[in-house]
């Protein structure tokens, strides 16, 4: 199991945390409350339960949410890593014991330093268990109040500009799960079966060390090809997984980017100049950001805000929101990596299946 204490301590030296750098919560949840109506309003999305009330939250606070509502996850998978790793053979139960300590020790370690990572870039994040636990954390609605202050003073732009921006693309998840009651499972689902197969990279008595080995040499080729950041981590059926959850992801963060601007078109005087500011943060013109968030997949993360933008503002265009709202119908009807580059494809599909 992984040690979320030792995890979270990890993460807050990484993470750290500025002083001086509170934004007005009480201004944050009245944000949150209008870009509630606007973003129904706009999307046209307007079942499921309301949206949480905004909370400003810490680095450290970010961190401890995060354990919570994906702890479980991470420690089912480790824990299924943990038996697969062959123990070693003896009478001294502490050697037998070490694979899984080891396993757990290194996996603490690099959940400490993700998230200690993580909590400098991120402005906020609609948190919710994509997989339900037996006491599902409620829903939250975070904006992590250091991380604004800070870009809002490097952006130039209004304060009240920059956290409604915020605030409408973190209500804008809020909505998409909140109103496409498939979702959520949908997306678990996959996460679920990628982190329960990762055991698979593990020798075991029936998979031995050279077949372990040749697989990845052959995964490692994908990588150095800049094919996948993923890759060295992952055998085919893993990689194509990983496409579909990249595909969706594609569409579910391109959905807030495009309703960000579109629903608060009237509401954000500097709009453009917030756009054009984001654009430039995102590509990470630090060389250690860009090595780290390789390492992380943010690159990939990073793209997946602007394809799915684009694709979004080309089926809006076409055929408006009611056009665009047939994502939601149903998981098929989610467009594939080469429809979100291509949206004439997913709308031509579209439009056969009517």
């Amino acid at each position: 199991m992984i040690d979320w204490r030792v995890a979270r301590y990890i993460a807050g030296r990484v993470g750290g945390e500025p002083a001086g750098t509170a934004i007005d919560e009480s201004l944050a949840r009245e944000l949150v409350l209008e870009s509630e109506e606007r973003v129904r309003g706009y999307t046209l999305m307007t079942g499921g339960p309301r949206v949480p009330a905004g909370e400003v939250v810490s680095r450290a606070e970010w961190v401890h949410a995060n354990t919570l509502s994906m702890g479980p996850m991470l420690d089912a998978a480790v824990s299924g890593l943990s038996e697969r790793v062959p123990t070693t053979t003896g009478t001294d139960r502490g050697k037998a014991k070490s694979p899984n300590l080891l396993v757990a020790a290194t996996v603490t370690l690099e959940a400490g330093l993700v998230l200690g990572v993580l909590s400098r870039r991120v402005l906020g994040q609609y948190d919710i268990p994509l997989i339900p636990q037996v006491v599902d954390p409620e829903p939250r609605l975070l904006l992590v109040g250091p991380n604004i202050s800070g870009a809002t003073a490097s952006f130039g732009s209004p304060p009240e500009d920059f956290l409604r921006w915020v605030a409408i693309h973190e209500v804008t998840h809020a909505v998409q799960f909140a109103s496409v009651p498939w979702l959520r499972g949908y997306m678990g689902g996959m996460a679920a079966d990628l982190l329960g197969s990762l055991s698979d990279a593990t020798p075991t008595a029936k998979r031995p060390l050279l077949d372990v080995a040749r697989a990845a040499a052959g995964r490692a080729g994908r990588t150095l090809s800049g094919r996948d950041p993923f890759a060295l981590m992952l055998d085919e059926r893993q990689h194509e997984l990983v496409g579909r959850m990249q595909a969706a992801m594609s569409v579910i963060e391109g959905h807030a980017e495009h309703v960000m601007d579109a629903a608060g078109a009237q509401a954000i005087p500097s709009l453009a100049q917030l756009r054009a500011s984001m654009s430039v943060r995102r590509q990470a013109p630090n060389p250690l950001w860009r090595v780290v968030s390789r390492l992380l997949g943010m690159e990939m993360k990073m793209r997946q805000y602007e394809q799915g933008r684009r694709f979004c503002d080309a089926v809006v265009a076409a055929s408006g929101v009611d056009g665009l709202n047939r994502v939601w119908v149903e998981p098929a009807a989610l467009p594939s990596a080469g429809e979100i580059e291509n949206p004439g494809l997913w709308l031509d599909r579209q439009n056969a299946a009517l």
